[in-house]
């Protein structure tokens, strides 16, 4: 190339390392909230005709509240899913989405582990809650939302740098 091709050439930033790595866990992360917003429809329907089989007492307002967030809770995350594979691809619709929804993901996986770690705390010193139980509600709270988030959250992360 010619000093002026070399002036004349668009500029394309360098993709580093920590931008690939963080692009691939956007795409797990992606993948894994697409997975847990199937879940969560799946959820929400066997609620509505077996409420036993996943435990929800439909007399209760905080459990029909918290069946109601299901779907919207859902399609945000499968905006966010796309937007991160739009964000990956640098091109698409919904790409604005992966950094709202990654900022929101951040902020939701603070507030949730505090919360988890308060239930925890109050179920392990409650007599009539096994300490088993207590903390198999802690892991499958943690491994809801919090690890796909995380990973998502992170890979948003390294990879903003490429964007931003």
């Amino acid at each position: 190339m010619t000093r002026e091709e070399l002036e004349n050439a668009p500029f394309a930033p360098p993709v580093t390392k920590s931008i690939k790595v963080g692009r691939v866990l956007m795409l797990v992360g992606a993948a894994l909230m697409f997975m847990y917003a199937f879940v969560s429809i799946a959820v929400f329907g066997i609620s509505l005709y077996v409420p036993t089989v996943v435990g929800r007492d439909l007399s209760d307002p905080l459990s029909v509240l918290s069946l109601s967030m299901l779907i919207p809770s859902a399609i945000f995350l499968v905006f966010v899913g796309i937007g991160g594979m739009s964000y990956v691809a640098e091109k698409g619709p919904f790409l604005k989405w992966a950094s709202i929804g990654a900022i929101v993901l951040g902020i939701y996986i603070v507030v949730d582990l505090v919360l988890d770690i308060r239930a925890l705390a109050h179920n392990i010193n409650d007599p009539q809650i096994k300490a088993s139980t207590a903390w198999a509600t802690f892991f499958l709270g943690f491994a809801g939302l919090q690890i796909n988030g995380g990973i998502y959250f992170v890979g948003w992360f390294l990879a903003k740098n490429y964007l931003d």
